[in-house]
C-alpha cells in the first residue's frame, strides 16, 4: 500500500478549505482642508485678511462663515479702515452684530468721517467735523468754530450773556520783558453747529419719521414771516408754501398733507444690514441766517457737481483742491488784474472781489470741456488705456442739497472793459462744496523721517491759532519736503530737507484758506536756544548769501536783518514757559493786504513749546501768536 507523503496531503487539505479573501488596502489619509484646522488657526488666518476677502470667505461653508462673522475680527477692520472703535459705538446703534455695523455705517459713511473744508466762503472757509455720535445714535456733520476761553479784558462785557465773538482779538500779555513785544493768550473752546446727520432707525419706521420731519417743517410756515427772512432763508415755493397768519389752518393742513404724501422713502440700498435703513437730514446751518428746523437732506458724492462747475463760466474765479492737503487753495490769476476783458467776481458773502482775465477764463474753459470730451472719447474705446473721467477729479468731494437749498450761494460775474465795449452780467447760484482735508498719517505710506535730533515734535493734524484782529483760526499742519531739494542729489538727507509747515484751513480777507500761514526750516532738529529780536528795520542789500535763511526767493535782492538773540533760560523769560527748553526754528510767514494783495513772506520764529502748543514771533508786526492741537 503506498502511503502518500507528508507535503503532499499538507498540500490537498489547504486546498480543501475555504479560502479567506486577503483584508483590502488601507484608505489614504485625508487630505488636510482649510476648515480642517483648529479654530484659533482659522481665526488667526482670517485677521490677515480684508473686509472684502473676509465676506467672500464667508460664502464657502458653514463654519467658513461662522468664523469670518467673529466680532473680534471686524472690531480690528473698524480700527484699521475707519479709526472708529465700534466697542464705544455698537450698544448704541440697533445691530445685533459688529460686521452689520462695519457694512451698514462705516461702509456706507464711513467715507463721510473726517474733517473737511468748504470753497465758500472764498476767503474766510469753514471748517466741518463729521463724527459718529454714540449718544444719538447717528454720523454728526458739525461747523466747527473756535473761541478764546480767557476772552479780552479789554472788551466790554456783554450784559446779554451772549456766546463769545470768534472775530474779538485774544488778550495780550508781554512776551517776556522785550519791550513792544506783544503775545497772545489762548484757550480754545471749540463751538460746534450742526449741518447734517445721518439717523439709523427700522424700515418699518424710517418712512414714518421722514413724514414727521415734512410736518413739522411745513408747521412752522404757519407763523407769519417777513419779506425779507422769507428771502434768507430763500425757500422754494413750489415745494414748501409760505402760509401767512391770516390764511386758515385748513389750507395749510391741506397742503402739508399733500407734501407728505409725496415724500418718499429712502431707496432701499446693499448696505442695509438687518432690515436697518439710514437717510440723512439738513440741520438748516445757513451761512448768516437763522437756523431752520431740521428736514430732509441728500448727502452726495460731488465730483459731478465740481464738474459742473468747472466748465461754467458763470462762476468765478475756478477752484480745485490740492492732491496733497486736500484744502482749496486761492487762484494765482486773481492776483494780477488785466487792462482788457477782466471778469470782477463778486460774492453775496460781502466779501472783497476778484478779478480774473476774461480771455483766459474762456480759454480755460474751452480747455476743460476739450478734455472732457476727450476722455468720454477714449472711454467709449475699450481698447484705450486713457484714464477716467472720474482719475482727472479731486479725491474726497461732499455736497448736501435740500429743498430748502440752505448750502447754495449766489456769485455775480461782471464783464468790464469788454472788446464789444458792453457790460454782461452773470449772476448764477452754485452748490457748496466740501474738499476732504488730507490727513498727513493717512496720505502718506510713512510717517515722515524726522530728524533725530528733534526731542519734542508737534503733533500733525489741525490746530488752532490766533491772528490779531481776525480772531481765531484752524491750521493744518505737516512734515514736508524742502522746496527745491531734489531727491538725487549727492549730498540729500531725508531726516534734514523738512520743513514744519502751517496751512490755513479757516483764513480772513488778507490770508486766505488753503494758503500757507507759516513755514520753518527744521534742518538736524535741534533749533535755536534763542529767539531772534530784529534790532531795526531791514536793509536791502544784492550780496549773494546774506541773509539766506530771511530771503524772499522771489526777488532778486535780499533783505538783511540785524539780530539780538536772547536766550530762553535768561531772565527776560523768567516765570513765564519759555524759561525752560525750548526750541526756535527760523522760517517764514505770509501777510497781504486786503483781498490777499501784495502776498509777502517776512521772517519768523516758530517757537516749539511742546506737542500741543506752538508760539510764532512775527519779526516785523512784533507780536506772537500762539497756536494749539485741537481735537475734533
Amino acid at each position: 500500500m503506498h502511503t502518500p507523503r507528508d507535503g503532499y496531503s499538507r498540500t490537498a487539505a489547504a486546498f480543501s478549505r475555504p479560502q479567506t479573501p486577503p483584508p483590502p488596502p488601507r484608505p489614504p489619509p485625508p487630505r488636510p482642508t482649510l476648515i480642517s484646522l483648529p479654530q484659533e488657526c482659522l481665526t488667526h488666518i482670517c485677521s490677515l485678511l480684508t473686509a472684502t476677502h473676509l465676506a467672500c470667505l464667508s460664502a464657502c461653508s458653514t463654519r467658513l462663515r461662522c468664523v469670518s462673522n467673529d466680532d473680534l475680527l471686524w472690531l480690528r477692520l473698524c480700527l484699521i479702515d475707519y479709526g472708529v472703535d465700534a466697542r464705544h459705538c455698537l450698544p448704541a446703534f440697533p445691530y445685533s452684530s459688529v460686521r452689520s455695523f462695519y457694512v451698514g455705517v462705516l461702509v456706507k459713511w464711513g467715507w463721510t468721517l473726517g474733517p473737511w473744508q468748504a470753497n465758500y466762503p472764498f476767503f474766510t472757509g469753514q471748517l466741518l467735523a463729521v463724527r459718529i455720535d454714540p449718544d444719538l445714535r447717528r454720523i454728526v456733520g458739525e461747523k466747527i468754530t473756535a473761541t478764546s476761553a480767557g476772552g479780552n479784558p479789554d472788551a466790554d462785557d456783554d450784559d446779554n450773556g451772549d456766546a463769545a465773538n470768534p472775530l474779538d482779538p485774544p488778550s495780550v500779555v508781554p512776551f517776556g520783558t522785550i519791550p513792544g513785544v506783544t503775545m497772545d493768550t489762548l484757550s480754545v473752546q471749540l463751538e460746534r453747529k450742526p449741518v447734517f446727520e445721518v439717523r439709523f432707525e427700522r424700515r418699518e419706521l424710517v418712512c414714518a419719521s421722514m413724514r414727521d420731519l415734512w410736518s413739522q417743517n411745513m408747521g412752522a410756515c404757519t407763523r407769519p414771516r417777513d419779506d425779507d427772512e422769507v428771502e434768507d432763508m430763500d425757500m422754494d415755493m413750489d415745494s414748501e408754501p409760505v402760509f401767512s397768519g391770516n390764511q386758515s389752518a385748513a389750507a395749510a393742513s391741506s397742503a402739508t398733507t399733500a407734501m407728505v404724501a409725496r415724500t418718499e422713502g429712502p431707496t432701499v440700498s446693499a448696505y442695509d444690514q438687518e432690515d436697518i435703513m439710514s437717510y440723512s437730514t439738513c440741520c438748516g446751518a445757513k451761512l448768516n441766517t437763522p437756523t431752520l428746523r431740521t428736514h430732509v437732506g441728500s448727502i452726495q458724492d460731488a465730483g459731478s457737481t465740481f464738474s459742473n462747475i468747472e466748465a461754467s463760466l458763470d462762476h468765478f474765479p475756478i477752484f480745485r483742491p490740492s492732491p496733497a492737503t486736500g484744502l482749496w487753495p486761492y487762484p494765482e490769476s486773481s492776483r494780477v488784474l488785466r487792462t482788457e476783458g477782466v471778469l470782477i467776481t463778486m460774492f453775496d458773502s460781502n466779501e472783497p472781489p476778484l478779478a480774473f482775465n476774461r480771455n483766459e477764463a474762456e480759454a480755460l474753459a474751452s480747455e476743460k470741456l476739450a478734455a472732457a470730451a476727450a476722455i468720454a472719447a477714449n472711454a467709449a474705446d475699450p481698447t484705450s488705456r486713457a484714464p477716467s473721467a472720474r482719475q482727472h477729479l479731486p479725491p474726497g468731494l461732499l455736497a448736501l442739497s435740500c429743498k430748502t437749498k440752505c448750502h447754495e450761494y449766489g456769485v455775480r460775474t461782471v464783464t468790464l472793459r469788454a472788446p464789444e465795449g458792453e457790460l454782461r452780467f452773470r449772476p448764477g447760484r452754485f452748490q457748496t462744496l466740501w474738499s476732504k482735508i488730507r490727513q498727513p498719517w493717512l496720505t502718506r505710506p510713512s510717517p515722515p523721517l524726522l530728524p533725530p535730533r528733534m526731542l519734542v515734535a508737534p503733533l500733525e493734524g489741525i490746530w488752532a491759532g490766533t491772528y490779531g484782529g481776525h480772531g481765531i483760526e484752524f491750521l493744518l499742519l505737516r512734515y514736508e519736503q524742502t522746496p527745491g531739494i531734489s531727491s538725487a542729489a549727492s549730498s540729500y538727507k531725508p531726516a534734514d530737507d523738512l520743513d514744519m509747515v502751517f496751512y490755513k484751513v479757516t483764513g480772513d480777507v488778507n490770508v486766505p484758506r488753503g494758503e500757507v500761514s507759516c513755514r520753518a526750516k527744521l534742518h538736524d532738529g535741534t533749533g535755536n536756544p534763542y529767539v531772534r529780536v530784529p534790532l531795526g528795520p531791514p536793509q536791502q542789500v544784492t550780496t549773494p548769501g546774506a541773509g539766506v535763511d530771511d530771503h524772499d526767493e522771489d526777488n532778486a535782492s535780499y533783505l538783511h536783518y540785524e539780530y539780538q538773540r536772547v536766550l530762553f533760560g535768561s531772565e527776560v523769560f523768567y516765570g513765564t514757559e519759555f524759561h525752560r527748553g525750548c526750541a526756535a526754528f527760523p522760517g517764514v510767514g505770509t501777510v497781504a493786504m486786503t483781498g490777499y494783495r501784495s502776498p509777502t513772506r517776512i521772517p519768523n520764529d516758530v517757537i516749539v513749546i511742546s506737542e500741543t502748543e506752538v508760539a510764532v514771533y512775527w519779526h516785523d508786526m512784533r507780536r506772537v501768536s500762539r497756536f494749539v492741537k485741537v481735537d475734533l
